[in-house]
């Protein structure tokens, strides 16, 4: 969204703004949970793209990194905060947080913060839940980047406090049978599965080429 706004990939990431934003207002969610079932399926990379694209429309927005395991936007966004989630949840206090984006005036960041040894008890814990129920008053929209579903039990429990999830499925990689497990722990947990970003498609495949040919050719 921000290196390459013209590319077809940010050009999908607005079209996921506009299904968001364009949901039945009474039933439109603040909390957005974004999951993957495995490992290297771009989960980071579309929680990061998906609130940058709703910042530009003007929301206020802020990205959350609940996943405390591999975290990976402070190296993105190349954060120099010393603090993030695991020292709010630790009890130290927020200095320095949210961070703001200078490129994109409305969008907030939490990063994960130092390692922590327990990151499945800090993000199931009560301190987690008030935290989302405060970022749900401040802000219109709170985006937050979980540990796949299958490597840990967090990103399951957290969903109950979230209004939707958001499943990233990697093309040619994501397994059905991953996305069973994926689904039926979910369903334990009655979580809102409002849809499912296919990442990684060729434009160049056969069910694609007809509609991208002519940016191909030039």
């Amino acid at each position: 969204m921000l290196s390459q706004p013209q590319s077809h990939a940010a050009e999908a990431y607005r079209t996921l703004r506009a299904c968001i934003l364009e949901m039945d207002p009474t039933t439109m969610p603040k909390v957005i949970l974004v999951t993957s079932a495995t490992r290297e399926e771009g989960k980071t990379t579309t929680s990061l793209n998906c609130a940058v694209a709703l910042a530009q429309q003007g929301p206020r927005v802020l990205l959350v990194e609940a996943d405390l395991r591999r975290p990976a936007l402070k190296t993105r966004l190349n954060l120099s905060a010393t603090h993030g989630l695991s020292s709010m949840l630790g009890g130290a206090p927020p200095t320095g947080l949210p961070v703001s984006i200078p490129s994109v005036p409305n969008l907030s960041v939490i990063p994960a913060g130092p390692e922590s040894p327990s990151p499945a008890e800090m993000i199931g814990s009560p301190s987690m839940t008030q935290l989302v129920e405060k970022w749900r008053a401040e802000y219109d929209f709170v985006v937050v980047d979980t540990p796949p579903v299958l490597s840990a039990s967090e990103t399951v429990v957290l969903s109950a406090h979230c209004d939707a999830v958001i499943v990233v499925v990697r093309s040619g990689v994501t397994t059905k049978h991953s996305i069973a497990r994926l689904r039926n722990l979910f369903l334990r947990t009655r979580a809102a599965i409002t849809g499912v970003v296919m990442n990684a498609i060729d434009p160049r495949s056969p069910e694609n080429r007809a509609y991208y040919r002519r940016d191909l050719a030039a």
